[in-house]
């Protein structure tokens, strides 16, 4: 159906007590060595999703992105770097207080972006 497209998938990652984690009770200052290994974990994750969208068909990428920043800007910066045709992006489906505390990366991935979006709910294995 969608022949080879190519597909590029991007895992943004928080370090430990990032500033973005403003709900952190105590902040632990990561080290060096507690950084790169949440890169190397960043990068697997990026990795696996490349390889189900090569499973699916797709000449597929993937590229982790560490941001102590907004996930969604960080989102919305890869789409302007990429152009792609169009955006899929997950959602945990949090409600609630944890919804409005911590806000919905999907829902402004899909209210700041061009490219049309599409947003996979969270499934259970």
């Amino acid at each position: 159906l969608l022949g080879a497209r190519r597909a590029h998938v991007l895992h943004v990652w928080q370090p430990l007590a990032s500033p973005v984690d403003s709900l952190a009770l105590a902040a632990v200052m990561p080290t060096a060595e507690l950084l790169a290994g949440e890169a190397v974990r960043a990068q697997a994750i990026a990795e696996e999703g490349a390889e189900r969208a090569r499973v699916a068909g797709f000449d597929a990428a993937g590229e982790s992105v560490e941001s102590t920043d907004s996930t969604a800007e960080v989102i919305e910066a890869a789409i302007v770097r990429l152009r792609p045709e169009v955006v899929v992006v997950g959602s945990r489906g949090l409600t609630g207080l944890s919804a409005l505390l911590k806000g919905s990366v999907s829902h402004h991935v899909c209210a700041h972006t061009h490219a049309p979006v599409l947003v996979v709910p969270l499934t259970p294995e």
